[in-house]
């Protein structure tokens, strides 16, 4: 039997559910009422996406409830091009710390984590990483480190380094890291010196 017999002979195992109610589903339809469309299924949402991408993304932002000191002015203008590198949300202020950390059920996992050379899987809940972050935070803080300024972390991708860069994130400083396993040669011939 070729391949090609056996892939047609094959059961299907699963199917997604089709009365599901999932977020795009709630989401098309919660577009659908704001905007007064007729959006019947996925592509009918996506057709619409692409010929108002600026309606769209502004019902995404209403959607998915993103929190900001500053809503903003425009979404895009969408006289220019994508070669003139547009703006997109003109005026808004958010911060990508808060909304990641806004998750309401603070037992829920909000990170794994598997070490190299361990079988065993870390977990943390979001209440434990937004009580590390704000240690995190508070520390650099106290160093002095404040929006704009840089921070950045020499340590291998772990949760620690998740945790750092959320709480450089929360304070508006710009975060940057590299893993050891560069190197500390490989890592100094990175290093512009000529910076402040």
């Amino acid at each position: 039997m070729s391949w090609e017999t056996e892939i047609m002979e094959s059961q299907v195992m699963w199917e997604p559910d089709t009365k599901r109610n999932t977020h795009m589903d709630r989401f098309r339809a919660a577009v659908a009422s704001s905007c007064g469309l007729r959006l019947a299924n996925y592509n009918d949402l996506y057709q619409w996406s692409v010929e108002s991408f600026s309606d769209f993304w502004a019902e995404f932002w209403k959607y998915s409830n993103i929190v900001c000191s500053r809503l903003y002015d425009e979404v895009v203008d969408t006289s220019k091009s994508i070669a003139d590198v547009p703006e997109w949300f003109k005026g808004s202020r958010l911060n990508y710390a808060e909304n990641l950390l806004k998750h309401k059920d603070n037992d829920k996992i909000a990170l794994y984590a598997a070490r190299e050379g361990k079988e065993e899987i870390l977990k943390v809940t979001f209440e434990e990483l937004r009580q590390s972050v704000a240690l995190y935070a508070a520390a650099m803080r106290k160093m002095g480190v404040k929006v704009g300024d840089r921070v950045v972390g020499y340590l291998p991708n772990s949760i620690h380094a998740v945790e750092a860069m959320l709480a450089a994130a929360s304070i508006g400083a710009i975060w940057s890291s590299t893993s050891p396993d560069f190197g500390i040669n490989e890592l100094v011939k990175g290093v512009d010196l000529s910076q402040d």
